[in-house]
């Protein structure tokens, strides 16, 4: 069963990604309605299928539920015990394999 963990209508980017240290920074920037940026680390990364920036997101735990469209790669990874996060947004669906 999925579940969502975090939900914004914010424009939110991919502000860093490190193979070596296998963390990725999604974060948003300071604007007129909102005054503090958000900041989201995900840890243990292996893999990452994201677009560069996104808004309208949803971020949903599926590690013990379907992907939504996912290439076969992906089922298979989670078939492994990876846990995984779909980030949802406006017809697009990106992945976080940890």
């Amino acid at each position: 069963m999925s579940h969502t963990v975090f939900q914004s209508v914010r424009r939110l980017q991919v502000w860093d990604y490190s193979l070596s240290h296998r963390q990725l920074l999604v974060r948003s920037n300071k604007d007129a309605d909102a005054s503090t940026p958000i900041k989201l680390q995900f840890l243990f990364v292996s893999e990452i299928h994201l677009p560069t920036e996104f808004s309208a997101s949803e971020i949903v735990d599926v590690s013990s539920s379907l992907l939504t469209g996912s290439p076969d790669a992906l089922r298979e990874a989670r078939g492994m015990g990876h846990l995984q996060f779909e980030i949802r947004n406006q017809g697009c669906v990106g992945y976080v394999l940890r």
